[in-house]
């Protein structure tokens, strides 16, 4: 099931995406809410949703203004230095150790918005992404087991100085 948050100009709203046309979730399903945690938190409205959501009205994706897919995501953790090449490139040792920094809410802006470039730096610097959007918590998961903890995934645009 392919998913976008965006701007409806009364707020936002998760539309279900099928190929170039998207159906409002949140108008047909108010107990999608606004953002992505609706169906974080219930899998089984998901997969009530997707079966009944083609009969809903739908209009062209390109229409809709992209919103972040978390409105207030509780914590944004990075994988750093994971593309040889780009380690390389900015004279970095490939690490033996995943290295992780965090992200906060306020570093976060949807698809289409500028990039703001700090004052206090001459180069901004930024690379896509890809973001996984994990839906259950746990501890100590097994590798088989990963992907079933995950909700989705999206791309992300990140910038840093």
């Amino acid at each position: 099931m392919k998913l976008i948050v965006g701007n409806t100009g009364e707020g936002n709203a998760v539309f279900l995406v099928e190929g170039e046309l998207a159906t409002n979730l949140t108008e047909a399903f108010p107990e999608v809410g606004s953002d992505l945690m609706g169906l974080i938190g219930s899998p089984d409205l998901a997969s009530q949703i997707a079966k009944a959501a083609p009969e809903k009205e739908k209009f062209p994706v390109s229409s809709i203004e992209p919103a972040l897919p978390v409105e207030r995501p509780s914590k944004i953790i990075c994988l750093g230095l994971n593309y040889v090449d780009h380690i390389k490139e900015g004279g970095y040792d490939v690490p033996d150790y995943p290295a992780l920094f965090m992200r906060s809410l306020n570093s976060l802006m949807p698809a289409g918005q500028p990039m703001v470039r700090p004052t206090c730096s001459e180069r901004l610097d930024y690379e896509v992404e890809l973001m996984l959007v994990v839906g259950k918590g746990g501890r100590h998961i097994k590798e088989q087991d990963a992907l079933s903890h995950v909700f989705g995934y999206t791309v992300f645009n990140d910038g840093s100085v």
